[in-house]
């Protein structure tokens, strides 16, 4: 028998986007697997000191890979002109689609291009 893990918000927020939830909030063994195996082979952090213009990143306060951000921006190093910001109360993926964390994202977005295009 495949083992299977909950987790959490990002099957919770799966099910509120796309409909109902076939897995009943869980996901295999194999898939978790392959998802581990994506991320160690992937560094998102990788070359970060190239990035020599404006610099706006936008994470959910309470986003479980909020830690990503937060030891990203400082790696820019090739641009004085950058921010983290923080949609407090919000997890990773509810920025996508609950309306009050993505008009906040817009905002922000919008103030940051027309600032800097």
């Amino acid at each position: 028998m495949i083992s299977e893990t909950k987790l959490g918000i990002f099957i919770q927020d799966r099910a509120g986007i796309w409909g109902s939830n076939p897995t009943k909030g869980t996901i295999t063994a194999t898939y978790r697997t392959k998802i581990k195996v994506a991320g160690m082979s992937w560094d998102a952090t990788d070359q970060l000191e190239l990035i020599d213009v404006p610099l706006l990143m936008i994470a959910g306060s309470n986003a479980d890979i909020r830690y990503m951000s937060d030891e990203a921006l400082p790696l820019a190093t090739g641009t004085e002109d950058k921010e983290l910001f923080l949609i407090e109360g919000a997890q990773h993926i509810e920025t996508y689609w609950v309306d009050e964390y993505v008009d906040q994202a817009v905002e922000k977005l919008t103030e940051f291009y027309a600032r800097t295009v």
